[in-house]
């Protein structure tokens, strides 16, 4: 299936690594390299497979998202696309066009880290280093609230927020999944234009909070 990139105005993101965690800052702009939506998506996604899920959500998320090293899914709905580069993957909304798949204006970002010498750290205390970082690396975010959850049985948190990119407003939610005894930290930043935030919430949380531990 292809997806036409008529525009060059994307949804991307950044990893930073600061004193071994790693921290989530979002970029709204180009969308380049693996990233890119230009040409075909050659990722062919599975059927989801038998499996009890803790909490069932609230969309229907038919298709599912592998990642390896360390080893984790999340679901997503049909139609949407793809993209990997290393660890991290992008999942991309796609609406209808004139030529066929056009790029949507929502996606879901995953990604996994090591957190080093603070993978011993009581979770609250990683929280607090996340927002720290957040604000730090990107002044103008805006927090509108955060929440402590469980994800897969999972300690987790997220931050909602809004921020603004070459003029334009995006609203997001950031989450980390840090299961105990895991030294890696799982990131998921479920974004959309604000316009498009209501229409596009329910699979953007319910696809963040499918994650699930497959190892």
């Amino acid at each position: 299936m292809k997806i036409i990139n008529k525009s060059r105005r994307g949804i991307a993101h950044v990893f930073l690594i600061v004193g071994g965690v790693v921290a989530l800052i979002v970029v709204i702009g180009l969308v380049t390299g693996a990233m890119s939506l230009k040409g075909s998506i050659s990722y062919t996604p599975k059927e989801e497979p038998e499996q009890t899920i803790e909490k069932a959500p609230s969309a229907d998320l038919p298709l599912i998202l592998e990642m390896a090293s360390p080893e984790f899914y999340v679901k997503y709905p049909t139609n949407w696309q793809v993209k990997r580069q290393g660890s991290n993957a992008v999942i991309m909304s796609a609406i209808e066009g004139e030529e066929g798949l056009v790029q949507g204006p929502a996606a879901v970002f995953v990604s996994s880290g090591g957190m080093g010498q603070y993978a011993e750290a009581q979770f609250s205390t990683k929280v607090d280093m996340w927002k720290v970082q957040l604000s730090d690396l990107d002044p103008n975010v805006k927090h509108i609230e955060e929440k402590d959850l469980t994800i897969d049985g999972h300690p987790a948190h997220y931050f909602e927020v809004e921020y603004t990119d070459n003029g334009e407003l995006f609203h997001g939610r950031s989450y980390i999944i840090n299961p105990e005894g895991d030294s890696f930290m799982y990131q998921i930043l479920a974004t959309s234009k604000v316009d498009y935030w209501e229409e596009y919430k329910s699979n953007l949380i319910s696809a963040a909070e499918s994650f699930s531990l497959t190892r």
